[in-house]
């Protein structure tokens, strides 16, 4: 019998699409390789099909065949120049049908394809059938949660056991190959691993309610110092604040928050990096203002460093998944607020948090 052929970066990567098809709500999700070959359709179980002539064509096929199916070719294009893109349109023309979302497939951040996800658009919406969308998104978000944190994660950790297991015990027994293909699974499963607690602590920032209570941001910040004890020692950073206010939220999410806008400041600056908090009144808000003099960020880039799993770094120079300031601004317009960024490159960075006002009879209220 001869040797199972082993699966290519895009069949990997489209089958980390798969467990999503069960938990979103989309009819088909498709795949083409990065020569615009079409790869692979997974189709939702139960559900209806796109219907959308897209599946078994190459892109150059679509094209081929004019409007409407070379409309959508082109934003399948689009996402393997590395930007995502969303199109409502019909495959045979007139009134839009279907939502399309393409989105590039990468490995070691370069494209290697692109993923789209098809889902049928409905016929007609009333304001009930949109709340019943809504609560059906919600449970599927809460669904995706826990496919994340339990069906997806426990195969995972097994896997990475084993695979240590394998790099302890038996290591001087391979080659300097097998001991680099070792290397290489037991890297990418902690690569993995860190993606699916990135996807959890999304969609928990986007589906668990705040517990609004007074906090005391300068208290906030007191935990803020200690959680980053150690990056701030070994930096040689300064970090300084002006009297904060009291905030209408929950306190370990804003610490979390916080963490997160001072880490990256540290991390992203030179050597002695000195961030400052400000606060300003916004009236019925207060602005939080994290300032560094760090590298900056393109005003180009703005609205990507906001989206899941981008990154503007490689993970050699800056590790992570590229999902913690996705999460700080999810959390913030949970709290009411929202999360944004001014800079320049080269000028160091302002990201402004804004956060409510306790109601004005709470006790510990601003004065």
């Amino acid at each position: 019998m001869p040797p199972a052929t082993p699966p290519t970066s895009l069949d990997r990567a489209a089958g980390l699409l798969a467990p999503l098809i069960d938990v979103l709500p989309v009819d088909d999700v498709l795949v083409w390789s990065r020569a615009g070959e079409f790869a692979s359709a997974m189709a939702a179980p139960g559900g209806s099909g796109a219907g959308s002539g897209l599946e078994g064509r190459s892109l150059a096929e679509l094209e081929a065949a004019g409007p409407p199916t070379a409309v959508a070719a082109a934003a399948l294009r689009g996402a393997l120049t590395g930007e995502s893109g969303e199109l409502e349109w019909n495959p045979r023309g007139g009134s839009a049908t279907h939502r399309l979302r393409c989105v590039p497939l990468r490995e070691d951040e370069r494209v290697i394809g692109v993923g789209a996800a098809l889902e049928r658009l409905p016929e007609a919406q009333d304001a009930g059938e949109l709340a019943i969308r809504l609560e059906r998104c919600q449970r599927d978000l809460q669904h995706l949660a826990y496919v994340t944190s339990h069906d997806l994660s426990e195969p995972l950790r097994i896997m990475s056991g084993y695979a240590e297991m394998l790099e302890r015990r038996y290591e001087e027994q391979l080659d300097d190959r097998g001991r680099r293909y070792l290397a290489s699974i037991v890297a990418g499963a902690g690569h993995l691993h860190e993606l699916l607690e990135a996807l959890l602590a999304y969609s928990r920032a986007r589906s668990q309610p705040i517990a609004f209570e007074p906090v005391e941001l300068d208290e906030v910040m007191g935990a803020v110092r200690r959680e980053l004890a150690g990056p701030l020692a070994a930096r040689a950073a300064e970090l300084t604040s002006d009297p904060l206010p009291v905030v209408s939220g929950e306190s370990p999410r804003l610490v979390a928050v916080l963490v997160e806008l001072v880490g990256n400041a540290i991390e992203f600056s030179p050597d002695a990096p000195r961030v400052h908090v400000t606060a300003r009144d916004g009236g019925a808000t207060w602005e939080i203002t994290v300032s560094d003099q760090g590298i900056g960020i393109d005003p180009a880039q703005h609205d990507r460093v906001f989206e899941l799993f981008q990154r503007l770094h490689s993970r050699e120079e800056h590790p992570g998944a590229g999902a913690g300031l996705t999460v700080a601004r999810e959390t913030a317009r949970a709290h009411g607020g929202d999360l944004c960024v001014e800079s320049e490159a080269g000028g160091g960075s302002a990201f402004i948090l804004t956060l409510p006002k306790p109601p004005p009879e709470t006790p510990g209220a601003p004065r």
